[in-house]
């Protein structure tokens, strides 16, 4: 094949025959599909696109050769996720070729799914790319004119920060690791940089920058037991705070309460334990408590008195299995109030005319009262006496005359009585004292001795 006058020049040379490939049909030129490939392959010859075309441009040059897919940007934030992708097709010489690209992608959404060139170039727009990876958006003219481009979409700005952190730590231990996830709009992690703050402890920077979306820092020094506020920021708007609570540690030492301190013998007192770690940090425990009154009684940590005096309260705290502190405290336990006369008795006794009379007043525990008398009616029930009918503990008993003998004398209060017996005697040796003693009848007719020493209390009168 050659090209008419003025310019001679050959186009090409193949071997017709049975089986060629590029057959014309009759009234369709043959013609070479790619000007620039082989002219003498058969696969590059066909026949005209419609009837025989001398003296005009090759038919089958004008189609679809190439395509190139061009992304505007390639690169893209989850913030804006738009891209607008260009397809550029070109004939068998080169230039631009009429055609429809028909377009995929692996994600986003496209704006048409396809679109004809103008002057070679078509257009699409691809949106919804808020996952932060590359994409792949292909265009396809025919089975062998097809291409593909990538958009890489990255991270958008910092949207939120999530911060986690042990919710509990032992003073024992007082470190705990922060971390803080900074994400964008779409979920993606972020790179960016996270400032820290504390309300307490030692922060082991002041910032940190995250990897793969995630920053951590460290706190120490969490000693004393109470919630600390840790803060993470990224802006003025993107920040988070998060709780620790520091519990006490191992206890070292117990410390035991009363409430009151001072009680009186029918009252009651509430028993403490508190438990200190080595860092002073306090803990209500369960103590197993003692007394040393043997007569008290403690019962779900409430002390019971008996006896008025100051007592010592023990606690004890297991720590684990054997391992136990202990911690004390004292109690004053005063006389409560007057439940009984126990004794009523004289101060003096003998040959005088007058005694001193005294009551005994005591509690339900039989404790003395030293204070917080009643009224105590007194009364002579026998016997030649008189006394003062009202008082308190104290009072008087007269003789009447010069009559010997028992008297019997009765104290009262509202919760009982009690009596005792007196003797007026015309000589009295104590027990153990020694006397010699000698009594004449009045009409001299009988003489009485007595010497030596009394092993018991010695009334002696004379009686006819």
């Amino acid at each position: 094949l050659v090209t008419p006058a003025p310019e001679s020049k050959r186009i090409g040379t193949v071997t017709y025959g049975a089986g060629y490939i590029g057959t014309a049909t009759e009234g369709h030129s043959l013609e070479q599909i790619d000007p620039t490939g082989s002219d003498t392959t058969s696969s590059n010859w066909t026949e005209s696109v419609g009837s025989g075309t001398p003296g005009r441009i090759n038919s089958q040059t004008e189609k679809p050769a190439t395509i190139a897919i061009t992304p505007n940007p390639s690169t893209v934030n989850t913030d804006n996720a738009t891209s607008t992708i260009s397809g550029y097709v070109k004939n068998y010489i080169g230039g631009p070729a009429t055609a429809t690209i028909y377009w995929t992608t692996t994600g986003g959404n496209l704006s048409a799914a396809s679109s004809t060139t103008i002057n070679g170039t078509a257009t699409i727009e691809i949106t919804g790319l808020t996952t932060a990876k590359s994409y792949t958006i292909t265009g396809t003219v025919t089975d062998t004119v097809t291409a593909t481009a990538t958009v890489i979409v990255t991270a958008g700005s910092p949207a939120t920060i999530t911060l986690t952190v042990p919710s509990t730590v032992s003073a024992d231990v007082g470190t705990v690791s922060v971390q803080g996830y900074i994400r964008d709009g779409a979920g993606n992690p972020v790179e960016t940089v996270v400032y820290w703050t504390t309300t307490g402890g030692n922060l082991s920077a002041a910032s940190s920058t995250t990897i793969n979306g995630t920053a951590t820092i460290e706190i120490t020094g969490l000693t004393t037991a109470k919630s600390y506020t840790i803060t993470g920021t990224v802006t003025d708007t993107v920040t988070a705070t998060a709780t620790v609570i520091v519990t006490a540690g191992s206890a070292t030492s117990l410390e035991i309460s009363a409430s009151p301190t001072t009680i009186t013998a029918d009252g009651t007192a509430t028993l403490t334990a508190i438990a200190r770690d080595d860092a002073g940090n306090t803990q209500s425990v369960t103590a197993a408590f003692t007394a040393d009154d043997t007569k008290a009684t403690i019962t779900s940590g409430i002390f019971y008195p008996h006896t008025a005096e100051t007592w010592t309260i023990t606690g004890t705290y297991t720590i684990q299995g054997t391992e136990t502190i202990t911690g004390t405290t004292t109690i004053n336990v005063t006389p409560g109030t007057v439940a009984r006369i126990s004794a009523v008795k004289p101060t003096q006794v003998g040959t005088v005319t007058e005694f001193n009379l005294e009551a005994v007043l005591q509690d339900k525990n039989n404790n003395p009262l030293t204070t917080g008398f009643p009224s105590v009616y007194w009364s002579v029930i026998s016997g030649a006496g008189t006394i003062t009918y009202l008082g308190t503990t104290s009072n008087t008993l007269n003789w009447i005359g010069t009559t010997t003998g028992e008297v019997v004398v009765k104290a009262t209060i509202t919760q009982g009585f009690a009596t005792f017996t007196t003797i007026r005697a015309i000589d009295f040796i104590p027990a153990g004292g020694t006397a010699t003693i000698t009594y004449t009848i009045p009409d001299g007719t009988v003489t009485v001795k007595f010497i030596g020493t009394a092993t018991i209390d010695c009334y002696i009168k004379i009686g006819t």
